[in-house]
Parts: C-alpha cells; sequence; structure tokens
C-alpha cells in the first residue's frame, strides 16, 4: 500500500498536462500512488493522461464536469497516509514529496506541511507582474494555528494548495468535504485543519505555481470570480463560530480580551465585536451585525450580553445604522468623529467617544452630539474632565469650519491646534487628523454638541493648495528680498555719506599736522629761550 496518494485534478490543459505528469513521475521519493481525476476535458488531455504507462497511475475519467465532487471522490479512494493535491498547470521540484514526507513523519502533531512557491507564466518563465495578487500572496512565514486563524479571519488564503501535504485521516476527522464552494473550499479545509491542528510551511520554493494572462485561473481575478468568491468568503466566517473556549479565541483575537468579563465570554458577542472593528471590511461588519441580531432575539443570550457588556437591541439599532454596507450613502457625505477626554492624564484612545454621523443636508453641514456622562457611567468614571479634543474627520486631508459648539445649553469656544492656515472662511487641514481643542468649563458637562461645515480635499487638491501657497510664499519672499534690496541701498547710501565724513576728517588732520610742523621751529626755540633764563637765575 503506498504512503502517499497523490491526487492531479485535469481539465483542458493539453498544453501542461503532460509536464505535470512528468513532475510528479521524476519525484526523489517514489512510495506513491497517482490518481489522475479528468472532469470531461473537451481537449486531448485525456489521451495525454493515458499516454504514461506507469503502474502507479490510475485514471478517472468524469463522464460529466463535476469539479469538486470528482476530487472528493478520488481522496475517498486514495489509499495513502499523507494525501498530495496537484494541479495540471503546475510543476513539482524533484524533492518535493522527499522533504515533505520527512517532515510529517518527524513531527506527528502536525496535520499538513506545504511549501513556498515560484510563480511562472504561461511559458514556465518567473512572472515578472510585480503587482499581481500571486506574485507574493504565498511568501509566508511559519504562525502558530491561532495566528493562522487570525491572518485567515482578515485577509484570506495565502496557502498554495498543490503545495500541501496533509494527513489523509483529517479530511475525515475535521469534516473537509464541503460542497458549493467553488472559489474558497482550499481555504476553508486550511481554516478547519487550524482550529485543531499546527501546519507548517517548508522554507523552501518546492511547487512552480502557474499564472494565466487571461486571469483563467479558477481563482483568477475576474469579476464572476469575485462576486462569488464573497458569498462563499461570508459563510466561512461561520466557522469561527466553533472556537470552544474564550481561552482560544483570545489567543486568535488578543484584542477581545476586554470580553471576557468574571471568567465569561459570549464568543458570539465578542466575535461580532471584532467583526464591527473600524478596519474590518463590510463583510466582516455584515456577518457581526448579523450575529448581534441573532444574540438580542434569543432571549437567555440577551440576557447574558446585557449583563456582560450592557448591550441590548437599542445598541443594535444603533450600530446598524453606523456601517453603510451597502453603500447607500456616498462616502462623501459619511463620517467618523471622535472626541477625547482628558482626565488630568492628557489624551488616550481608552477615553474616546466616536459618532458615525451623515451629513445633515447632503452637502457638507454635520452635527454630532457626544453623551459624556453615559460615556462616564459605561466607564466608571467619577473623575471631571479637565479638556476636550475634537477629531472631526481621521485619515483625510479637509477644510473645516466650527459653527456651533455647546454643553449643556452653554455656548463653548474652540481653536485649531494643528490647520495649516485659513482658507475660504474654512481652517485648513492638510495634515490627515485634523485637530480642535474645546475652549471652556467642562467639570460638569453631560454632553456636548458640535455643529460644523467639513470638506474633504483630495489628492490633486493638496497639490494645488501646496502651489497656490507655495506661490503666495515665493511672493512673500520677493517682497522680502525688494525690502531687504532697499535697505541694502539706504545702508550703501549711509556708508557713502560716512566714507565722504572720513575723507573730510583726514583732510582736516592733515591741516592740523601740518599747521604743527610750520610752527614747530618756533617752539623749539621759545623752550631753549625759558631752559636758558631758568638756569640764569639759579
Amino acid at each position: 500500500m503506498p504512503k502517499v496518494s497523490v491526487v492531479l485534478t485535469s481539465y483542458n490543459h493539453e498544453k501542461y498536462i503532460g509536464r505535470s505528469i512528468e513532475s510528479v513521475l521524476k519525484q526523489t521519493y517514489t512510495d506513491y500512488e497517482l490518481i489522475i481525476v479528468d472532469d470531461c476535458s473537451t481537449d486531448n488531455s485525456l489521451q495525454i493522461i493515458e499516454s504514461y504507462d506507469d503502474e502507479r497511475i490510475v485514471t478517472i475519467r468524469n463522464e460529466r464536469n463535476i469539479r469538486h465532487e470528482g476530487f472528493y471522490n478520488a481522496i475517498k479512494r486514495a489509499k495513502g497516509k499523507y494525501l498530495a493535491v496537484h494541479h495540471s498547470d503546475d510543476v513539482w521540484e524533484r524533492e518535493k514529496l522527499e522533504k515533505q514526507v520527512a517532515f510529517l513523519d518527524e513531527n506527528e502533531k502536525c496535520a499538513a506541511v506545504f511549501t513556498l512557491v515560484t510563480i511562472i507564466d504561461e511559458n514556465e518563465e518567473p512572472y515578472k507582474d510585480t503587482n499581481h495578487y500571486y506574485y507574493k500572496i504565498f511568501d509566508q512565514r511559519n504562525r502558530t494555528r491561532f495566528e493562522w486563524l487570525n491572518r485567515f479571519f482578515y485577509y484570506g488564503n495565502c496557502l498554495c494548495h498543490p503545495s500541501a501535504l496533509i494527513r489523509k485521516e483529517y479530511y475525515e476527522e475535521c469534516e473537509l468535504f464541503d460542497y458549493g464552494y467553488a472559489q474558497t473550499p482550499d481555504f476553508l479545509k486550511w481554516i478547519k485543519v487550524c482550529l485543531k491542528y499546527d501546519i507548517h510551511i517548508l522554507q523552501e520554493k518546492l511547487v512552480k505555481f502557474r499564472v494565466f494572462n487571461n486571469e483563467s485561473n479558477t481563482s483568477g481575478f475576474r469579476p464572476v470570480v469575485i462576486i462569488r468568491g464573497q458569498f462563499e468568503y461570508f459563510n466561512i466566517l461561520k466557522r469561527f463560530l466553533t472556537i470552544q473556549t474564550p481561552a482560544d479565541f483570545i489567543e486568535i483575537f488578543p484584542q477581545a480580551r476586554e470580553y471576557y468579563i468574571n471568567n465569561e465570554m459570549v464568543i458570539e458577542y465578542a466575535l461580532a465585536m471584532v467583526c464591527l472593528e473600524q478596519h474590518t471590511q463590510d463583510i466582516h461588519k455584515l456577518f457581526g451585525l448579523n450575529l448581534l441580531l441573532e444574540l438580542v432575539n434569543d432571549k437567555e443570550k440577551a440576557l447574558k450580553i446585557k449583563v456582560l457588556y450592557n448591550f441590548t437591541y437599542m445598541d443594535l439599532i444603533k450600530e446598524s445604522g453606523r456601517h453603510d454596507i451597502f453603500k447607500c450613502i456616498s462616502e462623501d457625505l459619511k463620517l467618523n468623529t471622535y472626541l477625547y477626554l482628558n482626565f488630568s492624564n492628557g489624551y488616550t484612545e481608552e477615553y474616546k467617544i466616536s459618532e458615525f454621523i451623515v451629513s445633515q443636508t447632503m452637502f457638507s453641514d454635520y452635527s454630532v452630539l457626544f453623551d459624556i456622562k453615559s460615556f462616564k457611567e459605561e466607564k466608571s468614571i467619577d473623575k471631571q474632565v479637565i479638556n476636550l479634543r475634537f477629531d472631526p474627520i481621521e485619515g483625510q486631508a479637509s477644510r473645516c469650519k466650527i459653527l456651533h459648539v455647546e454643553t449643556d445649553g452653554n455656548y463653548q469656544g474652540i481653536s485649531y491646534k494643528n490647520a495649516t492656515s485659513e482658507h475660504d472662511g474654512y481652517d485648513l487641514f492638510l495634515t490627515t487628523d485634523p485637530i480642535y481643542e474645546l475652549l471652556g468649563d467642562f467639570r460638569e458637562a453631560t454632553y456636548i454638541k458640535i455643529e460644523f461645515k467639513l470638506e474633504r480635499i483630495k489628492q490633486h487638491e493638496i497639490f494645488e493648495l501646496f502651489n497656490a501657497k507655495g506661490l503666495q510664499h515665493l511672493n512673500e519672499i520677493a517682497q522680502k528680498n525688494s525690502e531687504i534690496t532697499q535697505k541694502n541701498t539706504e545702508i550703501e547710501q549711509k556708508n557713502t555719506e560716512i566714507e565722504q565724513k572720513n575723507t573730510e576728517i583726514e583732510q582736516k588732520n592733515t591741516e592740523i599736522n601740518r599747521f604743527l610742523e610750520s610752527r614747530s621751529w618756533k617752539i623749539t626755540r621759545l623752550l631753549r629761550d625759558c631752559n636758558r633764563i631758568i638756569k640764569r637765575f639759579k
């Protein structure tokens, strides 16, 4: 009985199927069977497959195109302890199986081993499009199973199916036979495996993965693939509900530790909150809202999340209005605004109130109300607010104009902290993090209401504004240079006058010297006469 079963799937790849088969037959490891499943090819693929005379080859011809059903049928009849997957357009390096079998033999707790991959084009040359999705997606480091699940959740698949060697017993144990998934069946497999076992990637490129110029790969970047893939990914997210313990959940999502309260966690709620994080995709947010909807309609669980997290159906109603999953409103009219509260320790993410708002006039007018009292009660804060900071938008340059600020009915002042300048009556923020400092006494404030106008600045506008400000700056420099030139002229004139005065002084000194020289003999004679008279009197 062979130790390894290789299942090679074939469909209309007459140009490449021979090279794919030969890369298996030339393996340095030889204890395997090669099950080739031709999915009713309409070209000469079957004839090429049948031209190989090797007792290790088992050929299965599907009478109609049944895709993954044929693949699963081949797996069920496979005899090997280990199962390798191969595709009719890819190529293996000669030592692939040998190195992978050795690894699984030595690491009994590892469920599957993968390899790094060389991306090739239709002519088996190194792929040159560095911007293509596949160019580096399979260049992955090793991770724990928890880290892999985190990576899968946020970013999708990054493991190469034809590089895998998996223990066949886990196909049954992990229920890896799934139907209805055309784009992501292998991705679903890796999630199911990692929910129970570790995997490993040999850090050697032992597989050549072919990418076609017309995106005709099964997972090629085509509209139908993208649309179908989103549907499948939404359903794959359900697998994360099978995480068994809070400890495992926190290992996968460390930020979810805050939902572990009094040694309890409602995993569905924690997963929903993870899905609704700011940086997740819309498909995560839809999944998260669905989870919350199911929770608030389950009496027992609804009570549980109210007690643990103070979350009710009213919070769901608010949350469902924050996430425009179906793109009902133009992105230009939506804002995530933030109020930071300083309780004497500065501004931190811990003390931040966020509010999602939509323009009230469908132009650029906004109004936001921050409930400070409820925030302090929720956080069990009994300190007084020292200062408040308002961030009207994050991640984009903008023009902003504050129209009205009030706390508990009292008008408050405001000043910008990092605006570049004022422009057409707006505070101009060329930074992506506009900040306003609120001025006033907020120690007893229960709410703050801010009305403002805001316009996002597009990238090309930033350059134009920089150019305009640059031109203005150059004009200011030119004016300064003109003033400096004028001052220099005045200084030169003064220097000329000083030089003239110095010349006049020198002339006077010369005249004095000449006068003294002309009178010096008379003075000398007078001194001699004086000396003689003195001597006589002595």
